[in-house]
């Protein structure tokens, strides 16, 4: 029956924090009140406070309510709303992206008919339903936002927002079967759509690399015999990974590759390296690249959200990039010019601060070491100009082929693993689009 508000006693209760009232007054305005609230028989509320504060919202007067006029009908009652608040279950995933999809007609439709009547209101119509005094450009946003609520409105009897189930879509769409039924085990559409992303990305990586065709302006090889170059950009293993290609006789092997390379005659060096050895990392390439002289300890830093190590000491937020020039090279750091302020940053601060947590495309995260692009891009615009040989020959992932290429110069990489051979082909033939950077 409905009840007068006003003769309901609310008494004492237990919950404090009625969440979003506006909410549940537009989902009872939209749908109806579901379920009635309980009162005593002399009028004094069981459950249904928020219902009430909905409906008071609302202008409302009265409300329907069951009376429990003996102890078992209020027992019954109050196990009703217990079961309808704690025996539920959510729904999956898929089965909310399912129902979104079902609705989304039908929200489209309730979505078209308002936009009708906002264009009634507008004026005259003038050409495909817009109205004469309106702009093409307002009329595109207001297509944007009632799509908007339109997606919206197909979420709401999902339970979750209309961007998740658009995610959920996706994954049960495009993705494989074993990340579908991952996603609804876990529940967690987020992470089921980035491994689709990550795997669409890792799809068109592998088809470049094997449409990949001959180029004179990069090479990717091997063969372990120096080029001529006019520089030298590398990230070498330095004895901080717990990896199969790591050396084990550090000194050695750094001491080996640098004297190999001392005559390539680039005018500049820029090896990336760790802090753990830094001071022997020093003294191992000065006494190598006989050549070249230390000119200046640059500075990678990323954010201080990296996670740290160890707790035996401070966070390890950069890493030290040991920059040498060759002994009778004049040639000058370009640090003006586009590029600067425009695809690369121009903070003050040496090479780029850039989160290594922030990979995606072109930076999905496939390799260990990986550097990001911009911080390759940083150093190869700063060294070389256009049409310059940039050498690697800890190539990796390709990142500093990418980069090579996206600033129109040329360049050469060796990399001994077959894996990461096919993944630099392809990433430097997917992103490194000569004269995109």
């Amino acid at each position: 029956m409905d009840i007068p508000i006003a003769e309901i006693t609310i008494g004492k209760r237990h919950r404090k924090d009625l969440g979003d009232l506006f909410s549940l007054a537009e989902s009872i305005e939209a749908i109806g009140l579901l379920h009635p609230v309980v009162l005593r028989a002399d009028k004094t509320l069981i459950v249904g406070r928020r219902r009430i504060e909905a409906y008071r919202i609302l202008g409302r007067d009265k409300i329907p309510a069951n009376i429990a006029r003996s102890l078992t009908e209020l027992s019954d009652l109050l196990r009703a709303e217990q079961d309808e608040n704690t025996c539920r279950k959510d729904f999956l995933p898929t089965e909310a992206a399912a129902m979104y999809a079902d609705t989304l007609p039908t929200a489209k439709e309730l979505a078209k008919a308002e936009q009708v009547e906002g264009q009634k209101a507008g004026g005259k119509k003038a050409g495909k339903g817009r109205p004469a005094n309106r702009s093409p450009e307002s009329f595109r946003k207001a297509n944007d936002r009632y799509s908007s609520e339109a997606a919206a409105i197909a979420s709401k009897p999902t339970g979750k927002s209309h961007k998740t189930n658009a995610k959920a879509l996706a994954v049960m769409e495009h993705g494989t079967p074993e990340l579908v039924a991952e996603m609804d085990k876990t529940g967690k559409v987020d992470r089921a759509h980035r491994k689709l992303k990550a795997q669409q990305e890792e799809a068109k990586v592998r088809e470049a690399a094997a449409a990949a065709p001959e180029s004179e302006q990069w090479t990717l090889t091997a063969d372990q015999a120096i080029v001529p170059c006019a520089a030298l950009i590398t990230d070498p293993p330095y004895g901080i990974l717990d990896e199969p290609w790591e050396p084990r006789r550090l000194e050695e092997f750094t001491r080996e590759w640098a004297r190999r390379w001392d005559p390539c005659g680039a005018d500049f060096i820029a090896v990336f390296w760790s802090q753990r050895h830094l001071w022997n990392g020093r003294t191992w390439f000065d006494e190598s690249f006989s050549g070249y002289h230390f000119q200046q300890l640059l500075v990678w830093h990323y954010a201080n959200n990296k996670s740290p190590q160890s707790r035996d000491g401070f966070k390890q937020t950069w890493e030290p990039v040991f920059f040498y020039r060759r002994n009778d090279s004049e040639k000058k750091i370009t640090l003006g010019g586009g590029k600067w302020g425009a695809g690369l940053t121009d903070f003050d601060c040496h090479v780029a601060a850039v989160p290594q947590s922030n990979f995606n495309a072109a930076d999905r995260k496939v390799h260990p070491a990986q550097k990001p692009v911009s911080v390759m891009a940083w150093l190869i615009n700063a060294l070389t100009l256009p049409g310059e040989l940039v050498a690697d020959p800890f190539c990796g992932s390709g990142t500093t082929g990418v980069a090579a290429l996206q600033l129109s110069r040329r360049f050469h990489g060796i990399e001994i693993n077959k894996e990461f051979t096919t993944l630099a082909t392809g990433r430097i033939a997917q992103y490194g689009k000569i004269g995109e950077g």
